[in-house]
């Protein structure tokens, strides 16, 4: 079987084929019916390309320098509006590059002591791009590209290098929608759009005032890693929090779950925790350690340093 085989090196792509990648990538992005089997039908928008078409105005807006009005009336014209969420995101695509090749140079050079940047970075920009259009881009690549690393060092490098959070405003607030049934989510007080993410179990959200101050109480951190949590939530991707011992990542996934009416379960791990914690499933060992073999025994016969505890061996049992 060896000698009939064929042998090929596949090399990382060059800088050159990576922008050719996104662009291809990008002009497939579609904002709108991203979580479209969740929502009922009241909360559908009737014009299914809202999203697409707010993304397009945006464009002529900010970078064309068109007014409103203008913006309006061009996107009325079908092919116009083509043309032009086209060329918005061939623009997204070519400042993302830019960040893009950046950020690989300084892991490969800079930090080399830590994973480099690939393809699947590029497609959780896009995924958290399509699932929450509302968020501002730059927010986005702070998350992808600054936490990508674990070394407080490397993150403020990057953030200085790619300039994340030059003007940016993150002032978030919240506020619950339509009943309790989805919890809203505004960048800042100004903001005209809004994050709606559905509550699990609205029954849960029993004071709302008290839930709004609980997030307000939050640091800008802590509200950077609320928002990284929503993102994963609409992209339907896994959440990795990472942080030293006691930096609040388990305060952070219990607020979260508590804003959303969800119940929590959390597992404190150490390297003393075994599968079953996991599993539900105990594992019969034939040797067990000096610390597990005392441990049984106070069980049994008792704590020898407690007068109080007479173990297992003297409980009586009464029958009724």
């Amino acid at each position: 079987m060896i000698n009939n085989s064929i042998y090929y090196i596949a090399e990382n792509p060059y800088i050159e084929d990576i922008q050719k990648i996104i662009e291809n990538l990008f002009l497939r992005m579609d904002f709108d019916y991203k979580n479209e089997d969740e929502n009922s039908e009241d909360e559908k928008p009737k014009d299914k390309n809202i999203n697409n078409k707010k993304y397009a105005k945006d464009y002529l807006v900010n970078k064309l320098r068109k007014s409103e009005d203008e913006a309006n009336e061009i996107l009325k014209d079908k092919n116009q509006y083509k043309y032009y969420i086209k060329e918005a995101k061939k623009s997204e695509s070519l400042y993302f590059s830019e960040k893009f090749a950046s950020a690989l140079k300084f892991s490969c050079e800079e930090a080399s002591n830590e994973s480099p940047f690939t393809l699947n970075d590029i497609k959780k920009y896009i995924d958290f791009r399509e699932s929450a259009p509302q968020i501002d881009k730059n927010l986005i690549m702070l998350f992808i590209f600054a936490y990508h690393f674990s070394q407080s060092e490397n993150i403020k490098k990057i953030i200085d290098k790619l300039e994340l959070q030059k003007n940016s405003k993150f002032i978030p607030v919240i506020d619950y929608y339509k009943d309790k049934t989805h919890l809203e989510i505004k960048l800042s007080k100004e903001a005209k759009e809004s994050i709606l993410v559905k509550v699990k179990n609205p029954k849960l959200i029993k004071n709302i005032k008290k839930n709004i101050r609980l997030f307000n109480g939050l640091t800008k951190s802590q509200k950077h890693g609320f928002i990284f949590l929503i993102c994963c939530i609409l992209a339907k991707k896994v959440p990795i929090l990472q942080g030293d011992t006691g930096s609040g990542k388990s305060f952070l996934v219990s607020i979260t779950a508590k804003l959303l009416g969800q119940d929590t379960n959390l597992y404190q791990m150490n390297s003393n925790i075994g599968m079953s914690i996991l599993t539900g499933q105990e594992i019969i060992k034939d040797k067990f350690d000096k610390k597990e073999k005392e441990k049984m025994r106070n069980a049994y016969f008792g704590d020898p340093n407690d007068e109080n505890d007479e173990g297992i061996s003297k409980l009586k049992i009464t029958k009724n």
